[in-house]
């Protein structure tokens, strides 16, 4: 499922090496620089991520391949003389959250969004790269600066946000933010789906795998289900997490549980979840 973005900054970013925490990146434009200078200069819209190692793990740079899971950014889409905002995304990351916000002669977007790593990513460096577009052209191209990040396991993770302005009078005209949130998911060995009566009698179990997208409808006098998930732990314990959803607990009595299952390449995708619904 690809989609289409593109983004707005000017900088170069010194490589970094961080476990564990939340980086925040600010960028002005030069005031000094004449409008129009300034309105034709590359512009961040997006962001690359690539993993490496020098350990066997991880080795992970499609660069600005739309099947890249770890590549968003917006772009400007001007065919049949209709100019839209679109957004390119590669198949795998989950999808962002995109605000707009637009008044006067201001425009602002940020992008938010997550991904799960496994097991597999540990001791990986996770280079971010910055997607510039051009105004002139809308070509899409590559900082040649990276942030870098050490990841290791176990690991509460990390957030990284980078955000650019464009001003002129030192008013903005325009702004892009985007946030990465990395999470981290011990490997997924077994998803069971337990149905429980009013009187908390078993009725039926159903098991899953990684392979797809499900849909589950429950028994007419299901009041109950238990999600319980296996894991193998860090230290290669097993322990199981378990998930309670009643009946009448939304007005849709509709829930959508991802699964946690790793791809072969180590990380989760984004399709992968199960609907349950109560009927």
């Amino acid at each position: 499922m690809n989609k289409k973005i593109i983004f707005t900054i000017l900088g170069i970013f010194t490589v970094l090496f961080i476990s564990s925490c939340s980086l925040v990146v600010d960028r002005e434009r030069d005031v000094s620089i004449p409008t129009d200078e300034i309105q034709n200069q590359p512009r961040l819209k997006g962001y690359l991520i690539s993993f490496r190692t020098y350990m066997d793990g991880v080795e992970f740079d499609m660069g600005l391949d739309s099947n890249n899971p770890f590549m968003v950014y917006e772009n400007i889409n001007n065919s049949l003389g209709v100019s839209y905002v679109e957004y390119i995304q590669g198949n795998a990351i989950f999808m962002p959250s995109i605000k707009h916000d637009a008044y006067d002669d201001m425009r602002a977007t940020e992008l938010e969004t997550y991904i799960i790593l496994g097991p597999k990513f540990n001791n990986t460096i996770m280079d971010i790269q910055q997607i510039l577009i051009d105004p002139i052209t809308n070509e899409p191209t590559l900082n040649d600066s990276a942030f870098g990040h050490m990841l290791s396991f176990p690991n509460i993770g990390l957030k990284i946000t980078q955000k650019d302005e464009q001003k002129v009078n030192d008013i903005v005209i325009d702004a892009f933010k985007f946030e990465i949130d990395v999470r981290f998911v011990d490997d997924l060995l077994s998803v069971n789906v337990l149905e429980y009566d009013v009187s908390n009698n078993y009725l039926k179990h159903t098991e899953y795998d990684s392979y797809g997208r499900y849909d589950l409808n429950t028994l007419e006098n299901t009041e109950y289900i238990i999600i319980e998930e296996e894991y193998r732990g860090y230290n290669e314990d097993i322990y199981i997490k378990r998930t309670i959803y009643s009946r009448d607990e939304n007005y849709s009595n509709t829930f959508y549980f991802p699964l946690m299952f790793t791809n072969e390449l180590g990380y989760v995708e984004n399709n992968k979840s199960v609907m349950i619904k109560f009927t």
